[in-house]
């Protein structure tokens, strides 16, 4: 007989892995231990030849949650095991995959309607494969003493399964049951208490009559009413400052969401999957029949998602919900309950408020996702998603990188991972600037990491280039869309060369002016501008990005046409005389003139908002079969000059043909560059490519000119990924150790 030791790395912890491998190993006949490390799992057994290959297949299949990077095995000194156990933890994090919230499983919320059951409606109801992990727990290794939930003793019952290497609730830290767990409780504006099954009835009846409630969720308060109201959306909005961003819709079963999405095999498995996001998906013929087209807009997709909690889950029956953060306007959502209860003291509008004593370490919003050519990617990498690293591995190093201004989010690179982490908000507010700090802190401390290198953005009056400042380490600035362009190598193991497509809304440009529509041929930690949007002058710089019919105007001077706007004489004067203008290759500005200039959109009254409406205006002429409108970029020396499009927007008689015809154009475009360079590998970045049918159209033309084109999938194309790409910088530039 001989004693192996096998290291197990990958999401082995919070996860029920070492009752499943006590499982396996029992089947197998094989005798040992099992234990969890800092940042993986160590198993030590005595096996021949033949049993250690078939418990390597075995533990290699484990199904999700568990996922297995790597197992590594060696032989050691002899030790004699009389059977097989799992025994306490140990070890400091070493690049450890950090368990991430995992949402309630379906056996759980089989349970939970099951009237016999133990935990028949139990909201908290939870198994070693789901239930919180990020937002409760203290420190590695993952343990139930180490998370908030050392605030509940189990009872006999809970103990009994906890210990049990054959249940599936073994060694589950979140483990509780209405005898011993969290509990819901309620209050109403009227000030009636309620409890428990009263509680969530309660709940039901205050949504049922068209009221807002406030519910606290895993990874904090969130304010939620039904879907199908027009009178009670518009109150939300207004409580939210927030008068035309969609809201995504809660259905309580695939069923329900069925009868008012179209959904595909990838689609379902994404909503189904363990993180359990928001997905956006394709409208189906009777949507409006469920949903208000005050909640959700009268365009393009739908974000829908299934409840990640048992709470969510009986709220929801029968009632496609509205779940949002709680939060002040362009701030981090509230987690904390003494900053709820003062919230709801002050906003009436609120008709009842609904909590649990369990307390939550660090907020998490739900993550938003979709499928594009086939396979899911991620716009938005929060619950469920944070804080796992990427798959890919990074060059050793320890480095910090800050991201950018927009989409606020972060990256630690250390032991050849990347851990980004998206801090939602406004960082012109000082309450996100605090959150950014304290997350900063807090993922330093949960994975071990020693950053001795800070990346940036250039931009130098970004509060990220500050906090680079402020923080007395080596640091190293990087040119904005080289980080786009870095963020897709760095998560494809891309070292080049490789032509990178950059589209966004602004980037301080090397030459100090507003780039945002680049052609940078990469390599390495190298790149040079090969090519670009021509510069138009537009007023105000980055200001004005929210005034689409401001962008508009400038084009058409720039293009030479007149306009019956009665703002276009001031705005011709001041570009003439260069009062307030500034340089820009921007191609999110170049989308927002186009919707303006068809009467599509003016205003980006929340982010994107003119580029998504030519995008579904576009979509509308696809479905028609309706021929796009012709038109062409001019190009002299890898400079783009988007004028002539100007004059074909302008006289377009038909503005969805025109919006087709714009973005096939874009694709068209980028097509001729890619050949124009003869590089093989192209990577699209950047916000712009958060439009599925520019991502796709541009795909399919540069496929079928033979190259390979990639762009990012576990982070999001916009600054919310762009973090990933400055690490990536700093390891190859300076970080590596």
């Amino acid at each position: 007989m001989t004693t192996y030791r096998l290291i197990v790395t990958g999401r082995v912890q919070g996860v029920g892995f070492r009752p499943t491998v006590c499982r396996i190993a029992r089947e197998l006949g094989l005798k040992g231990e099992v234990r969890n490390l800092g940042g993986a799992a160590e198993i030590v057994c005595n096996a021949e030849g033949a049993a250690l290959e078939s418990f390597l297949r075995r533990l290699a299949a484990c199904p999700p949650p568990i996922h297995i990077e790597r197992i590594t095995a060696a032989e050691v000194a002899l030790r004699r095991f009389s059977f097989f156990r799992a025994v306490e933890s140990a070890g400091e994090p070493s690049r450890p995959v950090l368990p991430a919230d995992l949402a309630v499983c379906a056996d759980c919320l089989r349970e939970m309607q099951n009237e016999k059951d133990a935990r028949y409606r139990y909201p908290f109801i939870s198994c070693a494969g789901c239930g919180p992990r990020y937002t409760i727990i203290r420190r590695l290794p993952y343990d139930r003493a180490r998370t908030t939930m050392d605030a509940f003793a189990m009872c006999s019952m809970c103990a009994g399964e906890y210990a049990d290497m054959e249940n599936r609730r073994c060694h589950g830290q979140t483990l509780s049951c209405p005898s011993c767990g969290p509990q819901l409780l309620g209050e109403t504006r009227a000030g009636d208490r309620t409890a428990r099954e009263d509680a969530v009835r309660a709940a039901r009846a205050l949504l049922k009559s068209g009221a807002i409630i406030a519910v606290k969720a895993a990874g904090g308060y969130n304010l939620v009413c039904r879907a199908d109201s027009e009178k009670t959306v518009r109150a939300l909005r207004a409580l939210k400052a927030r008068p035309t961003k969609p809201f995504a819709v809660l259905f309580a079963s695939m069923d329900e969401l069925q009868a008012v999405c179209e959904t595909d095999e990838t689609e379902r498995a994404l909503l189904l999957s363990p993180a359990r996001p928001i997905v956006l998906l394709r409208r189906g013929q009777n949507w409006r029949a469920r949903v208000c087209a005050d909640a959700a807009g009268t365009d393009g997709p739908l974000g829908a998602f299934l409840p990640a909690f048992g709470l969510y889950a009986l709220l929801a029956e029968g009632l496609p919900l509205i779940v949002t953060s709680c939060n002040h306007a362009g701030q981090p959502i509230l987690y904390g309950d003494t900053a709820m209860r003062a919230y709801f003291a002050a906003h009436t509008e609120i008709a009842g408020l609904f909590w649990n004593e369990r307390e939550i370490l660090r907020p998490a919003d739900d993550a938003v996702t979709r499928v594009v050519g086939g396979a899911p990617q991620v716009l938005r990498r929060t619950r469920g998603y944070l804080p796992e690293p990427l798959a890919q591995e990074a060059p050793m190093g320890e480095v910090l990188a800050l991201g950018a201004e927009m989409e606020p989010a972060f990256c630690l690179a250390s032991g050849g991972r990347y851990y980004p982490a998206a801090v939602p908000g406004d960082l012109a507010e000082r309450e996100t600037q605090r959150a950014v700090r304290q997350s900063l802190r807090d993922l330093t401390a949960l994975t071990g990491a020693k950053p001795r290198l800070v990346v940036h953005d250039k931009h130098p009056l970004y509060f990220t280039t500050a906090l680079a400042e402020e923080m007395e380490k080596p640091r190293l600035a990087v040119q904005h869309h080289h980080a786009h362009a870095l963020s897709v190598m760095a998560e494809h193991g891309l070292k080049g060369p490789v032509l990178a497509v950059c589209f966004d809304g602004t980037g301080y440009g090397d030459n100090g002016k507003v780039w945002g529509g680049e052609f940078l041929r990469c390599e390495g930690a190298d790149y040079t501008r090969a090519g670009n949007l021509a510069e138009v002058p537009l007023l105000g710089g980055d200001g004005s990005m929210r005034q689409g019919w401001k962008s508009a105007l400038c084009h058409l001077a720039h293009a030479g046409l007149e306009s019956a706007d009665a703002r276009f004489p001031v705005v011709r004067a001041a570009l003439q005389s260069g009062v307030n203008t500034i340089g820009s290759s921007s191609m999110g500005r170049l989308f927002d003139a186009a919707a303006a200039v068809l009467g599509l959109c003016v205003e980006n009254t929340h982010q994107g908002r003119c580029a998504r409406a030519l995008e579904a205006a576009a979509e509308r002429a696809a479905r028609r079969g309706v021929r796009p409108l012709a038109m062409a970029f001019a190009e002299a020396d890898g400079v783009f000059d988007p004028a002539p499009l100007f004059h074909a927007l302008v006289c377009a008689p038909d503005a969805d043909a025109a919006a087709l015809g714009f973005h096939l154009a874009v694709a068209d475009m980028v097509a001729r560059m890619a050949a124009r360079t003869g590089i093989e590998q192209v990577a699209l970045a950047g916000g712009v490519f958060a439009n599925r049918l520019l991502i796709t159209r541009c795909t399919e033309m540069l496929a079928a000119a033979g190259h390979t084109v990639w762009f990012n999938r576990e982070v999001p194309p916009g600054d919310g990924g762009l973090a990933v790409g400055q690490a990536y910088y700093g390891l190859l530039a300076g970080g590596q150790t």
